[in-house]
């Protein structure tokens, strides 16, 4: 168990009434001094071998041996005592002085006049550059009732007058609330006071010295909100802030059109919406909507910086008739999320609908156009492809064994030859997956230009085919290759 002595403050400790026991210690909480009795001295002696004439002697020593400049000391060792005689040269001084007695201007680093010491003033004329703060509370007047300063001249709003603070709105004073006016209350009635039922053109002051009613402005500003039924007339003018509660009628704009329709509980917006529209939207919104579009999770389906669909486009629970007009871009380029369009339906072709239709009208040869565009390198930054990539690939596949979607069949296109600016030379494959690799049964060779036949061995047909003489006569041939021998099929006209 640890020893505790005797403790407590400095305070405590000159405060004593009976002095420590001989030997008794007593430890000062506030200074960290230790004191021991001796059975007579109140409050105990410092726990030292030194008396106070020794540390005086002590630091005689110190001041008495060093060399100054401008001050001498002498110590009286039988007083106790040390004098100091001060005569510094002040023409270039540049500090702090501190003594008992001073004769002397004292002026500033510009030169400008602070204390004069002839009549005894200090100067305050465009000297003051900070806070005046008394020392001490309540203490100190400004002037007295026969030395009274002429004028106050204030550019803040308040005047705090003990515990009341009276504001200024413009050229009008604000009293504050329970303000009395020959000692009645302002609104009491009776007196010189205010007299209840006449017309006053005032302000109305809360009790946080706010202003709730600007007589000079005509504007009503209740921070705190109006409670009970204030107004039951119509009310012009602008209400900013938050409107809480019940409104009968209806809201009209600047203009005197109807925003809100109490009868038809509809709102009318011709201007539109600016900011946030919180809560659900039930109806039709027509006109222009600038901005973001977030789903009930918070998460994003329309980008208005970028002006682009960027969440999933559900057509369960809502009717999305038509986009007209524009191009509708899937944005998915990051390593989470992907664009696709995706078409999960029950339907088949007895159902009398196609899963996906272009309908396209128009006087002209040419027929409408779907582009399969695939790069290396990224979106931004695409760079040529290289032989033997795919550029796009369209698979069919179907339920297998255990109902598990499984690859069918597919028909890829692929670069046959390094590509060159402005062409790619390509093949279009027909292949069918047999488990573990593909098997190629037709290919459309763009660079030899002729079509393979994969059946077993290599069938090439075309490239090569003509004509020939056959018995003096003409006669049109096929080349067939198969494996590396090279056939001539001759190809007659049924009708001649």
């Amino acid at each position: 168990m640890p020893l505790q002595i005797r403790r407590g403050t400095n305070s405590q400790r000159l405060a004593m009434t009976e002095p420590l026991a001989s030997g008794e210690l007593l430890y000062t909480t506030d200074t960290g001094s230790l004191y021991i009795g001796n059975g007579t001295s109140l409050g105990g002696v410092p726990l030292s071998n030194l008396t106070p004439a020794d540390i005086k002697d002590l630091s005689a020593s110190i001041f008495q041996s060093g060399v100054h400049s401008g001050i001498t000391f002498n110590y009286n060792n039988v007083t106790k005592v040390m004098d100091a005689i001060v005569e510094p040269d002040l023409s270039n001084y540049a500090g702090t002085i501190r003594a008992d007695g001073f004769q002397g201007n004292v002026l500033a680093e510009n030169s400008t006049l602070i204390f004069n010491s002839i009549d005894g003033s200090i100067n305050l004329d465009g000297t003051v550059q900070g806070d005046i703060i008394p020392d001490d509370n309540a203490t100190y007047d400004i002037g007295s009732s026969t030395y009274r300063f002429k004028d106050i001249y204030l550019s803040g709003s308040s005047i705090h007058l003990g515990n009341a603070v009276i504001t200024a709105a413009g050229s009008v004073v604000d009293l504050p609330a329970g303000s009395l006016v020959g000692g009645n209350p302002i609104g009491g009635g009776g007196g010189s006071g205010v007299i209840a039922g006449m017309n006053y053109n005032i302000n109305i002051i809360g009790d946080d010295s706010s202003l709730i009613l600007n007589a000079f402005s005509r504007s009503i500003n209740a921070q705190g909100g109006v409670t009970s039924s204030l107004f039951t007339g119509p009310v012009q003018g602008n209400v900013t802030g938050n409107l809480t509660g019940n409104v009968t009628g209806n809201v009209l704009a600047s203009d005197a059109s109807i925003i809100i329709n109490h009868n038809t509980k509809a709102v009318t917006a011709v201007g539109g919406f600016t900011g946030p529209l919180t809560g659900s939207v039930t109806g039709y919104l027509t006109g222009d909507m600038k901005g973001s579009v977030f789903g009930q999770d918070s998460s994003m389906i329309i980008d208005g910086t970028s002006s682009k669909v960027v969440g999933p486009i559900d057509s369960s629970t809502a009717n999305i008739s038509a986009y007209t007009g524009k191009t509708i871009v899937l944005e998915g380029t990051n390593v989470s999320t992907k664009a696709g369009i995706r078409i999960n339906t029950d339907g088949d072709l007895n159902d009398g609908y196609d899963l996906f239709t272009i309908n396209g009208a128009k006087e002209s040869p040419d027929g409408t156009l779907v582009s399969f565009i695939r790069s290396r390198g990224t979106l931004n930054s695409p760079t040529a492809l290289q032989t033997g990539d795919v550029v796009n690939a369209l698979a069919w596949l179907g339920a297998d064994g255990v109902g598990a979607p499984a690859l069918m069949c597919t028909l890829r296109v692929n670069v046959e030859n390094t590509p060159v600016d402005g062409y790619i030379p390509s093949k279009m494959d027909f292949a069918f997956w047999n488990g573990t690799g593909f098997d190629s049964v037709l290919a459309f060779d763009g660079v030899e230009k002729i079509l393979n036949l994969h059946s077993g061995s290599a069938v090439v047909a075309g490239g090569g085919s003509g004509q020939v003489n056959v018995g003096g006569g003409v006669v049109n041939y096929l080349k067939v290759k198969v494996g590396s021998t090279e056939y001539a099929l001759p190809l007659y006209g049924l009708n001649p």
